[in-house]
């Protein structure tokens, strides 16, 4: 079986369903993983959760959805709650420590699993997550995408905690992004990813938690195609007109932000594996949900709606999504406001309008 890793509050636990819900409907019935590993191997997922706290009602919720998808392709559910005092001492990601738990996911898994996936759950399966499976990672720790700035000019510099001196990230072409890790249980384990991630949360000052600490730890990297995390936050830059970036992809500067071009990037959106709602461009945040052009005109912006379309129909969490849908019209007027709003500013500020 295909291990898949997912860190979640309760609050979280229906965007994690809608993730669990988007994998499974969108596998290939007629393949069979040996068709993608090359080698015979059990069918079936089995999805683990690493929570802080689920509540009665989220527990028998998604314990009723497992049945629910046990019955289009195996499935098995496995809840492990995490004692956040052990990341105390550390900074909290966006209100809470769900974002070290990914760190502590070897611990999750038995002896024999060579393969794991890692996701963040705010992301939406487009197609066969089996073809993972494909991508050879015997000599590697993890395969991932690039994340944002993998230029030489860009700092990521880590002060010291305890002394007046800094750490600097040097490998700058491999810093990846962790919401999607396809991890190498075994070297994992043999490198000691887990110890060396919390030896430098331990010694350094951190921007982006969990994952510059990964990235400190792991130097075998597999970097896939962006298909695999494609963030969806770079997309409305590209679509949007306010406050364009005039240095998002390769072919516009060579310290671009990202790592391709715009017809690499348009090509990887064509064949999409994985969609990832990064920040706060999330299909739930309704303040966010519509996007204008400098004329004020609505942007057909599709992936939230194919986010909220299939939310709706994953079982026993859809009606949440339902509301938001409804929530939309209204939304409208109010974001057409706080646009016209960010325009004045930026004109006011000398902000580039492209």
């Amino acid at each position: 079986m295909l291990n898949i890793f997912f860190s979640a509050d309760d609050n979280y636990v229906k965007f994690t369903s809608v993730l669990m819900n988007s994998i499974v409907n969108t596998i290939d019935l007629s393949k069979k993983n040996k068709d993608y590993l090359k080698k015979d191997i059990q069918e079936g997922f089995h999805f683990h959760i690493m929570s802080d706290f689920i509540s009665e009602n989220n527990l028998n919720d998604i314990r009723k959805l497992e049945n629910k998808l046990n019955q289009i392709y195996p499935c098995v559910l496995s809840i492990h709650i995490l004692d956040d005092k052990e990341f105390s001492d550390y900074p909290k990601w966006r209100g809470n420590y769900l974002a070290y738990y990914r760190i502590k996911l070897a611990d999750f898994v038995d002896e024999n699993t060579e393969r794991c996936l890692y996701l963040d759950s705010d992301m939406l399966a487009m197609s066969d997550i089996r073809e993972v499976l494909s991508i050879n990672i015997d000599d590697y720790i993890v395969a991932a995408c690039l994340d944002g700035h993998n230029y030489k000019k860009f700092s990521r510099r880590y002060k010291s905690k305890n002394e007046n001196k800094y750490y600097r990230f040097t490998r700058y072409n491999d810093y990846f992004n962790s919401g999607f890790l396809y991890i190498n249980v075994k070297n994992w384990k043999k490198y000691h990813v887990e110890e060396k991630c919390i030896a430098f949360l331990n010694q350094y000052e951190v921007r982006f938690p969990d994952q510059d600490a990964l990235n400190y730890s792991i130097d075998k990297v597999k970097k896939v195609p962006i298909r695999w995390n494609f963030m969806i936050g770079y997309l409305i830059g590209d679509l949007t007109t306010l406050g364009k970036h005039k240095d998002l992809f390769r072919c516009q500067n060579k310290n671009s932000i990202l790592n391709c071009t715009r017809k690499e990037f348009y090509n990887n959106l064509k064949d999409v594996k994985l969609i990832h709602y990064t920040l706060d461009e999330k299909p739930w945040n309704i303040e966010r949900f519509t996007f204008w052009d400098n004329n004020f005109n609505i942007i057909d912006f599709k992936y939230n709606d194919i986010y909220l379309e299939f939310a709706s129909k994953t079982p026993y969490f859809g009606y949440y999504f339902d509301i938001l849908k409804s929530k939309r019209r209204e939304n409208i007027h109010l974001s057409l406001i706080k646009s016209f709003a960010k325009f004045i500013k930026l004109k006011i500020g000398g902000g580039a309008i492209c």
